[in-house]
């Protein structure tokens, strides 16, 4: 893993557990920051130093809700029953009263943390479609205020996001306003539901939303996206979810945190945790390429990135044959630049070769012969005679 997303609990009580704050809860009462909370977090920037991880900070995150005792409205600071500005959680993010302690989280958060070397990004706001309900037309303004006041606090210069749903979940509006907003750095949005527990249709999804969300011209971060109730140990949802992600030009953080609800919570295990260092290795070796559209030949996806001298694919099984053994696979490399071009077929499960050929390709139709796979496979190419791969 490279990168983690963490939360700043906006609910300050715990019913569960007797009515104390619960992890993460940094301000408690409103303008009055825990120091052993943020004692915490200090430990987790330590160790994103120590262990090269890098950090997105969700500055608002769980307590927008009515009747939700987990992420409370009436547990949120900023909430009149609380002695704080907002009668109403739409208040938060309209009331300058409200706004103005909100901006006094934010340049607390950089004063604390912007200086730290391994800060990704600062992330206004957690999926408030989600929590709360909150309307688009109503938080979106707020983001790229509070974007704004960050910005002047910030010398460093984090790049700057918001953990919206995304474009298939709307209240009022939808999030095209803030993808295109000035304020915004990264297209985020999260991807959930039964409709996506089978790993095709999984796949399918996060190629087509990224594409769709390609056009801001922006990084796109699948800011999370998890089944928590994926077969063990195989953790395919995860293996699929990650590696179509990065095939398809996403940057994608699957979602970790104790189970409450198999939709969404999954564990990150050391036995899910190796799905995401055998991709980590499998990117380490390659430069920076382009994602093409998947190509599907005989119901096997195809997944590639190009570049001038190096690609790389990803092949996704036919759905019907899924998990058997299938030979005979022909993958098309024409759209490679004319040439000889040596190929590494990789086990992409643990990362290591399984064959090497070389093909020539005329800028036409040039079709290889895949090994045979059950579920997933992965190449690396390289024109012959290039050493940029290893």
């Amino acid at each position: 893993m490279t990168v983690l997303r963490v939360f700043i609990v906006t609910d300050m009580e715990d019913e569960e557990h007797g009515g104390r704050p619960p992890p993460g809860c940094l301000e408690p009462r409103l303008g009055e920051f825990d120091e052993e909370v943020a004692q915490q977090f200090d430990a987790i920037f330590r160790a994103a130093e120590r262990h090269g991880v890098y950090v997105v900070l969700v500055a608002f995150a769980l307590g927008f809700s009515e009747d939700d005792p987990w992420k409370s409205w009436d547990d949120n600071p900023y909430a009149a029953v609380r002695g704080g500005p907002a009668k109403t959680r739409y208040d938060f993010f309209s009331n300058p009263e409200a706004k103005r302690w909100a901006a006094n989280r934010l340049r607390y958060l950089a004063r604390r943390y912007g200086g730290s070397t391994h800060l990704m990004a600062i992330d206004l706001l957690n999926e408030p479609e989600w929590d709360g309900a909150i309307p688009e037309v109503l938080w979106i303004p707020w983001a790229e205020e509070m974007a704004r006041i960050w910005r002047k606090a910030d010398p460093s210069g984090h790049l700057v996001t918001a953990g919206s749903v995304g474009l298939h979940w709307n209240i009022e509006g939808d999030e095209r306003a803030w993808y295109a907003s000035s304020e915004n750095d990264l297209v985020q949005w999260h991807l959930y539901g039964k409709e996506t527990y089978e790993v095709h249709a999984l796949s399918q999804e996060l190629n087509r939303r990224v594409r769709e969300t390609w056009q801001y011209g922006k990084p796109v971060l699948i800011g999370e996206f998890a089944w928590g109730g994926e077969p063990k140990p195989a953790y395919d949802h995860t293996h699929v979810g990650i590696w179509t992600a990065i095939f398809s030009g996403a940057w994608p953080l699957a979602h970790s945190a104790p189970p409450f609800n198999v939709d969404s919570d999954e564990l990150m295990t050391p036995e899910r945790a190796r799905h995401f260092r055998a991709l980590r290795r499998f990117l380490a070796s390659l430069p920076p390429m382009d994602p093409e559209p998947p190509v599907v030949r005989d119901g096997v996806t195809v997944y590639a990135l190009r570049g001038e001298e190096v690609a790389a694919l990803w092949l996704l099984a036919a759905e019907d044959r899924y998990g058997e053994q299938i030979a005979g696979v022909r993958v098309d490399l024409g759209n490679l630049r004319p040439g000889c071009w040596r190929i590494t077929w990789i086990d992409d499960l643990t990362g290591q070769p399984l064959t090497t050929a070389e093909a020539e390709v005329h800028g036409a139709q040039t079709l290889i012969d895949a090994p045979p796979f059950a579920r997933h496979l992965a190449a690396k190419l390289t024109r012959c005679g290039d050493t940029t791969v290893r």
